[in-house]
C-alpha cells in the first residue's frame, strides 16, 4: 500500500476503516499505523465525515421529482451514431421495418448483377498442341519424390 492509493481510498470511502474495501483494509491500516501523512489524511477526512453526518437528508417531494423527470425528458439527447444507423436501417414504423432491411440487403445483390453484366468476359484461347505438351511436361516435373 502506498500513500497515493491510501489517499484514493480515503477520498472515496472516508475516514472510517469499516467502509474501506475489505481486500485493502489490512494494508491501509498498516500504513496508517506507520505514516504520519496517512494519519493527517484520516484526520482531515474525519472532519468532512463529521460534517456530512450532521446534514439532514430529506426525501424529495413529488413536485421536485416530477420537475427532474421533466428536465431530463426535455434535455437534448447525446448523439449516438450507431443507434441512429440501426434506426435508419431497420426503421421506426412497421413500413420501414419491412422496406429498409429489404433494400439494405438487396442493394449489394443488384450492384453485383450490374457489375457482372457490365464487365466483359475474357475468352479462352484454345491451346495449341505444343502448348498442351509443354503444360503436361510441367505437370510431370512435379513428381512425388520432389515433395510437391
Amino acid at each position: 500500500m502506498n500513500i497515493k492509493r491510501f489517499t484514493q481510498i480515503i477520498e472515496a470511502y472516508g475516514a472510517d476503516s469499516h467502509r474501506w474495501p475489505e481486500s485493502e483494509r489490512q494494508a491501509a491500516l498498516a500504513l496508517l499505523a506507520t505514516s504520519i501523512e496517512a494519519q493527517q489524511l484520516v484526520q482531515q477526512a474525519s472532519v468532512l465525515d463529521n460534517f456530512l453526518d450532521t446534514v439532514a437528508v430529506t426525501s424529495p417531494t413529488l413536485q421536485l421529482q416530477q420537475s427532474i423527470f421533466d428536465a431530463v425528458a426535455q434535455s437534448p439527447q447525446p448523439d449516438d451514431t450507431w443507434q441512429e444507423l440501426v434506426d435508419w436501417i431497420f426503421g421506426t414504423t412497421w413500413q420501414q421495418h419491412l422496406l429498409r432491411p429489404t433494400l439494405a440487403f438487396l442493394l449489394p445483390l443488384i450492384l453485383g448483377i450490374f457489375l457482372g453484366v457490365q464487365l466483359t468476359t475474357v475468352e479462352e484461347t484454345p491451346l495449341t498442341q505444343e502448348a498442351m505438351w509443354q503444360t503436361e511436361m510441367n505437370l510431370l516435373a512435379f513428381d512425388m519424390e520432389s515433395g510437391w
